[in-house]
């Protein structure tokens, strides 16, 4: 194995770390930044995860962002949005550079995954995504359950206070923003795409033979059974070609050793 960090893309501004196997390397895998969280990913989990795959054959580089990390400020002319996406081309143009591979398994991890999908549908170069804690589409069935357990918890009287709560804090908030209905922002993430246009791009990737897999930790909210991705896309994507992985005792920033081990084996299996 063989690490080296560098500076490269517009103005050398972007730094990255590639980790290179000892020989020829059959896969070529990007990580970066998790939020605001340094290129090394969440309990450096982005630094393990390259060096277990460099074992077997995967070339890597995990970077910083522009504006994250030892990543320099960008210049200011693209949104938040675009300008991620020409990161993460960058890195590929670098990691391509370094490994003579033409193709790249990408894994995003929260505000990474959005990131990853939007470069993955303009990048041909593409042929993996990961997707981790992003896009989720509640089922009656994950309705069910999330007022089961919110029941268990609070008794039935807090449940329905709780809901009626909520619903008027929602109601206020789209009353203030002038009628439009408010959309939570992830890393300053805004555009989320409804049920049918994310299906949409996911059935263009799979045209191309990308592999696309998800992965669900049990501490996002509005994903609470195994079969949810399934039960929401019935009939919009082919049966059995996006992998969903849904693992309940996992935390959304993956603390526990076990949750990275899970989250790594998935990972090596779109990667190569």
């Amino acid at each position: 194995m063989n690490e080296q960090t560098f500076a490269f893309g517009p103005g050398n501004g972007l730094i990255g770390t590639v980790c290179l196997p000892a020989g020829t390397p059959r896969a070529a895998l990007v990580l970066f930044n998790a939020g605001v969280i340094h290129r090394i990913g969440p309990h450096r989990l982005n630094v393990r995860l390259a060096r277990k795959l460099a074992a077997e054959g995967v070339a890597s580089i995990r970077f910083d962002l522009a504006g994250l990390g030892d990543s320099a400020r960008p210049a200011g002319e693209k949104s938040f949005e675009d300008q991620a996406v020409a990161d993460v081309r960058a890195a590929m143009d670098a990691l391509g550079a370094r490994c003579g591979l033409a193709s790249f398994t990408l894994f995003g991890f929260c505000s990474g995954a959005y990131h990853s999908y939007a470069t993955a549908l303009i990048d041909t170069r593409v042929s993996g995504l990961v997707l981790f804690d992003a896009y989720r589409y509640r089922t009656f069935r994950a309705k069910l359950n999330r007022y089961r357990a919110r029941i268990q918890q609070h008794g039935l009287l807090g449940a329905v206070t709780g809901r009626i709560t909520r619903t008027l804090a929602r109601l206020t908030a789209k009353r203030e923003a002038g009628g439009a209905e408010a959309v939570a922002s992830v890393a300053y993430i805004t555009q989320v795409p409804d049920r049918e246009e994310f299906a949409a791009g996911l059935n263009t990737l799979l045209a191309r033979g990308a592999r696309v897999g998800l992965i669900f930790s049990g501490g996002y909210e509005g994903y609470n059974y195994a079969e949810q991705f399934d039960d929401a896309f019935k009939g919009l994507l082919p049966q059995g070609k996006v992998g969903s992985h849904y693992f309940p005792a996992m935390d959304h920033v993956a603390t526990r050793l076990s949750g990275q081990e899970d989250l790594m084996r998935v990972v090596k299996k779109y990667a190569c």
